[in-house]
């Protein structure tokens, strides 16, 4: 996901700025932020996402997602059953919306 995360962000300033600020990095912003706070940097991507170029950052939302549902064979086996689906779900959502990103970049702008 680091992979997706980069190219998404060197497509969208904004993007890369939440990403990589100060002394922080898409790295160390994985290690620390988003792993402390993985809700509330959803949440930031989700309302970054409202302030334009969706696809494109709600594909960087969905990257995180999947993050949060690799399952933990710590777990009980109901839970990794449930992370397994819900990362499913969430690897279907990115599919899709890097596929209407790649769509959305072949278009000739305006």
């Amino acid at each position: 996901m680091y992979d997706v995360l980069t190219e998404l962000s060197s497509q969208d300033d904004e993007l890369y700025d939440y990403f990589n600020n100060d002394d922080i990095n898409l790295q160390v912003y994985l290690k620390t932020r988003f792993h402390d706070h993985p809700l509330d940097e959803i949440a930031a991507l989700d309302r970054l996402a409202k302030q334009g170029r969706p696809t494109l950052r709600l594909s960087a939302r969905y990257a995180l997602e999947t993050l949060r549902h690799i399952p933990n064979s710590d777990e009980p086996a109901e839970t990794q059953s449930r992370d397994r689906r819900e990362l499913a779900d969430a690897l279907t959502t990115l599919r899709d919306l890097l596929a209407k990103s790649a769509r959305e970049a072949a278009l000739p702008r305006p």
